[in-house]
């Protein structure tokens, strides 16, 4: 990705092939794709099988299947094989909570598939603000659309594009479209697909012909204010639905397969009345306050201007004392309906410096019942935590007293922490009898350094001190082993090393079963990137059913996540099902194409949807042929941070080398970068510097 902001170092050009007679216009922000893999520093996904609204018939993943780069394009493939329930998938790619823009020239130049019929290719946009208002109140703008059913009707379908725009017209849902005709089909070629938007108009173009333009000069007054707000970009390409294509039935999909849709870049240019947010313009950052008045804070929510409490069911607001300052929550609940309430932030709190740190709640009760605590995001979904007395309480007491909660934020399970639009919310089931609680001094502070093994092996559950040379995951201190919704219970054990192992049997009367290894900060397990590195574990199980080995990066569900099936038959690894123990070694290069090795949240989990397992236990879990970690112990002359020092690391001093006394980076090199370069410690970067680097090649 290349980024360049006006008055730095933009680039200024003129875009008189955008239109006739077009000014000059300054490239602000662009996405080459010129990286190996996809910058999730720019890009999220959509991700599931619901249908999106449409009725489409892919599930949206974020698999390395569907999304990848391959020679400096985006390549999105539309894969027919069945997926969780799918018969084809996909994916959709966003930049919501990391990239938005208000107004602006975005062109993309793209390669299209063969359509005919029931491919859906799309670049576009939607609101910024979509998690506070929903669809169409954001706002939406079509700038690229194939695939509709009239123009597979009429047999122009790979040559007919489409434009439009969607709002809400005084709480009705209002459309505005057009399309074109080319004269050639286009998924033979790259074309510009591209967008004007100023303060007036918006227009659509392809290969510099205008052929849609809707006025917008009125804003509000002509019910219009979405389209002078910010948006963020999305691309995808969808299969089949009720919408658009008029497709449902997957057997009517004619459309060639794999089917790959080439984004060659995109850039947004600025026309004078461009503005730009990037998700680093609106991180939080330090202790930020939900509901204090004398804990320091470096931000907080301001009620009745960017935030509002709602009392959601069966809460009514009663006196009480507070923990601190002059205020605090006191709620009363009926018995017999459920409760809850949530902090609605008007606009999405960018909280992605939390997501390894803490919720922290003050709390006073003396009702017993179980109750939870939750965030929700914009971009993503929803998550809880139970709280359980005699359970799970995080440090809760209910004895009338405040006592402080102290929840990881990490166990947010599906939650986009860029975009969080619910900082703290709490509910119950029908309680049996009536509710008093009070909560006060409510705050989160940020992330804690995430443990780094390097140089070794790190257990995950083992006794064998060989496999734990670079530490340790210890049960109870640094996270649990959590059986999903109880749907596996504990059987005989027989461990392949040591006293203990994890031996398990479905809960009677279900059908799936899953479990994982949760730390409660997300592992850097980057030293486990190399050819050698492994994740090795005993099993043993002479169940039929089908499961799947699998790990996890971040916060948000199907997104760095990557299973391994293991299928009676064709079980991968030699894993062969006798009932005796097996090792099975998984090269962490088949986990770490999908998972972002960086942030890892879940350390080994077990999935099965396919029917109950009789019985299954594993053993001796561990990472070997771990090397020297990113963001860990730096090595000397490892410029550009990938745990070795070789020629990539050259080029990078040449971009530094400034020469003798010269003690500021020169354009192109990071202060980070210089400060690695300067090996001999004289604060300049010159060829004393240059020939300690080559003494260290091949560390």
């Amino acid at each position: 990705m290349n980024r360049s902001r006006a008055g730095a170092a933009a680039l200024v050009l003129g875009l008189g092939f955008l239109a006739a007679g077009a000014r000059a216009q300054t490239l602000v922000w662009s996405e080459e794709f010129d990286e190996p893999v996809i910058d999730s520093t720019t890009w999220t996904y959509h991700v599931g099988g619901h249908g999106f609204g449409n009725g489409e018939l892919q599930y949206h993943t974020a698999r390395p299947e569907n999304a990848y780069i391959e020679n400096g394009n985006l390549v999105i493939e539309a894969l027919r094989a069945p997926y969780l329930g799918k018969e084809f998938s996909s994916s959709r790619l966003t930049t919501h909570g990391r990239l938005a823009f208000k107004y602006g020239t975005l062109l993309a130049r793209v390669k299209v598939p063969n359509l005919q019929n029931g491919l859906w290719p799309a670049f576009w946009l939607l609101g910024n603000n979509i998690g506070q208002v929903a669809w169409p109140a954001c706002g939406e703008i079509d700038i690229l659309e194939m695939g509709t059913h009239d123009a597979i009707v009429a047999g122009v379908v790979n040559r007919r594009v489409n434009a439009a725009a969607h709002w809400d017209f005084n709480g009705s849902y209002a459309l505005y479209g057009l399309f074109s005709d080319r004269p050639a089909d286009l998924h033979n070629d790259y074309h510009l697909y591209w967008v004007t938007w100023t303060p007036t108009e918006i227009r659509a173009f392809i290969d510099g012909f205008n052929y849609w333009t809707m006025d917008i000069s009125a804003g509000a007054s002509n019910s219009l204010e979405e389209f002078h707000e910010p948006f963020f970009i999305i691309v995808n390409m969808s299969v089949g639905g009720y919408n658009f294509v008029q497709i449902t039935d997957p057997n009517l999909i004619t459309a060639p397969f794999p089917a790959k849709m080439y984004i060659d870049y995109i850039r947004l240019y600025d026309n004078g009345d461009t503005e730009l947010q990037f998700a680093e313009d609106t991180q939080e950052t330090g202790a930020f306050g939900v509901f204090t008045e004398t804990t320091p804070v470096n931000n907080a929510v301001d009620y009745g201007s960017n935030a509002s409490l709602y009392l959601w069911n069966n809460l009514t607001a009663a006196a009480g004392a507070p923990f601190e300052g002059a205020e605090a929550w006191t709620m009363n609940a009926a018995a017999g309906q459920w409760f809850g309430m949530g902090v609605f932030s008007h606009l999405d709190r960018n909280m992605q410096n939390y997501s390894d740190g803490h919720l922290h709640v003050h709390m006073k009760t003396t009702w017993t019942g179980p109750f939870k605590i939750g965030v929700a995001s914009s971009a993503a979904g929803e998550s809880w935590v139970n709280v359980i007395n005699g359970g799970e309480t995080f440090g809760l007491v209910r004895d009338g007293n405040w006592h402080e909660m102290v929840i990881p934020l990490n166990r947010f399970s599906n939650v986009d922490f860029h975009t969080i639009k619910q900082v703290f919310m709490i509910a119950a089931d029908p309680p049996a009898t009536p509710v008093t609680f009070s909560i006060d001094n409510v705050y989160w502070t940020p992330s804690v350094p995430r443990p780094t093994p390097e140089n070794g092996n790190y257990g995950i559950f083992t006794e064998n001190p060989a496999h734990k040379t670079a530490g340790e995951y210890q049960l109870g201190v640094d996270g649990e082993f959590y059986i999903w919704e109880n749907t596996l219970q504990p059987a005989a054990q027989s461990p392949y090393e040591g006293t203990t192992s994890m031996s398990l049997t479905s809960t009677p009367g279900l059908t799936w079963f899953g479990a994982a290894f949760t730390p409660i900060i997300k592992h850097n397990l980057t030293a486990f990137r190399y050819p050698e590195s492994r994740l090795r574990f005993a099993l043993k199980t002479s169940s039929n059913v089908t499961f799947q080995i699998g790990m996890r990066s971040g916060n948000v569900d199907d997104i760095g996540q990557k299973w391994i099936e293991f299928k009676a038959g064709s079980d991968p690894y030699g894993f062969v099902r006798n009932g005796q123990w097996h090792v099975v070694e998984i090269p962490m290069s088949d986990i770490a194409d999908a998972v972002d090795l960086s942030q890892v949240s879940q350390l080994f989990e077990l999935l099965g949807v396919n029917g109950p397992v009789s019985g299954i236990e594993f053993d001796d879990v561990c990472l070997t042929g771990g090397g020297a970690a990113l963001g860990g112990t730096p090595i000397a002359g490892d410029i550009d941070g990938d745990g070795d020092v070789d020629l990539a690391d050259a080029a990078r001093f040449v971009d530094c080398l400034a020469g003798p006394s010269v003690t500021a980076p020169p354009v192109g090199c990071t202060a980070q970068e210089f400060a690695d370069c300067d090996l001999d410690a004289d604060d300049d970067v010159d060829l004393h510097d240059f020939s300690a680097l080559t003494a260290l090649f091949g560390a």
